[in-house]
């Protein structure tokens, strides 16, 4: 018997046993599915966060007066003569500030919210990497006068003026009862954080909406020269310029805080990777129970087909056409079920992100076309690993004594 008339009587031998079939895929069809779903939504969160990581930029620092969650004592606030300091470090491309007031209400006609609003300075645009889609930066004048205007995320435009880009330019939207005029809307990023911003000039800050932070900075970002010199020397440098400017004696503890966030981003890969594989391996034990339920349907198959297995000897087929025919129907009844536990998976993963986007945290699924090979080749393994006892049974039979057998 060839291999090609082997896959057609072990599908046929299938086919004679459906309902046995179906319950004997349905391990590997959850496990494989647990796999997918696990490893797609993963990567997709793995994704969403990193794009806020890359928001930020992997070639800047951000520096925050105090600890990153812990207190620090003698918090220092940040000021312009930091930012002088970091300035004359040599490649430092760009210097930015900004100033937020956390909870400020923008209102326009019947619409109103509650949003952070954040001053900035000239050299914004220089650090971030946000770009205008519609309307215009600051102009100097307004910088200098304190003007009343706004630069809005591509969710605050939708929510006070509709799907039109352009249709807010020229507008007006009211912070905390002030009227401010609208000259430009941030590209749409992947970033929601920078959707919902609303950028008005630092001086505008200081003098208008919050005044009791005059000369106070929540935030310094630097832009460095990677090419130059590393992100993490550049951070050295910084750290050396603001302990100079903030008088700190050696042995002291700083007062302020570093990020790097091309470090954090790295570290951050690593570890939700590890995170996701841990997962998908912990879902994947139960294609080791599918497996182990795969060899107890084929150990019984071979008790039922006894009588079966010994005609065949009786009319020349060999030892090993029979634990071939055997083997193909475990690795056939993994291949099915994995296939299908493929599209069962990626169903799932969908239906998860459709679950998170609407609470609010948007989730796009990545589905690895390696990870779904793998799983495809990993179930058709389990098949073969675990039918290859009942299929030495089968092929150990002797014809005669299988012949009797009733």
């Amino acid at each position: 018997m060839n291999l090609f008339a082997s896959i057609i009587e072990s599908l046929r031998s299938l086919r004679a046993n459906k309902l046995r079939s179906g319950l004997t895929m349905l391990g590997i069809f959850i496990g494989i599915g647990a796999v997918i779903a696990m490893s797609s939504v993963g990567f997709g969160v793995q994704n969403s966060m990193t794009s806020e990581f890359a928001d930020i930029g992997a070639d800047k620092l951000q520096i925050y007066s105090g600890g990153m969650g812990q207190p620090v004592r003698n918090k220092k606030a940040l000021t312009p003569a930091d930012i002088a300091a970091i300035r004359e470090i040599d490649h430092i491309v760009a210097v930015s500030s900004t100033l937020n007031l956390q909870s400020a209400t923008v209102s326009r006609e019947d619409v109103s919210s509650n949003v952070s609003v954040t001053g900035i300075d000239e050299k914004y645009f220089a650090t971030e990497s946000r770009t205008i889609t519609s309307g215009r930066a600051f102009i100097q004048k307004e910088r200098e006068n304190a003007g009343f205007v706004a630069i809005i995320g591509s969710d605050i435009n939708s929510r006070y003026f509709g799907d039109s880009e352009t249709g807010a330019i020229g507008q007006s939207i009211r912070i905390n009862n002030t009227p401010y005029t609208v000259v430009g809307v941030l590209k749409e990023s992947s970033g929601s954080r920078s959707n919902r911003a609303v950028l008005i000039p630092m001086s505008t800050m200081e003098t208008r909406l919050n005044p009791s932070q005059r000369g106070k900075r929540d935030l310094i970002s630097v832009k460095v020269n990677t090419a130059a010199i590393s992100i993490t020397a550049a951070e050295k440098l910084v750290k050396e310029a603001l302990r100079k400017s903030h008088g700190i004696e050696p042995g002291e503890a700083d007062d302020f805080s570093v990020m790097n966030i091309g470090s954090y981003l790295e570290t951050f890969k690593q570890v939700f990777t590890v995170f996701v594989i841990f997962l998908s391996s912990v879902s994947g034990i139960s294609l080791v129970v599918g497996g182990i339920g795969i060899m107890n349907i084929m150990l019984v198959t071979v008790t039922e087909r006894t009588k079966e297995i010994g005609l065949r000897k009786a009319l020349g087929a060999n030892s090993g056409n029979i634990r071939i025919q055997f083997l193909i129907e475990s690795a056939v009844l993994s291949l099915v079920g994995g296939i299908l536990g493929i599209g069962f998976g990626i169903a799932l993963a969908f239906l998860i992100s459709f679950v998170a986007t609407s609470m609010g945290y948007p989730i796009t699924p990545v589905v690895d076309p390696k990870i779904v090979l793998g799983a495809c080749g990993f179930s058709i393994l389990i098949g073969v690993f675990f039918g290859v006892y009942p299929a030495g049974r089968a092929a150990a039979l002797e014809p005669v004594i299988a012949l009797r057998t009733e």
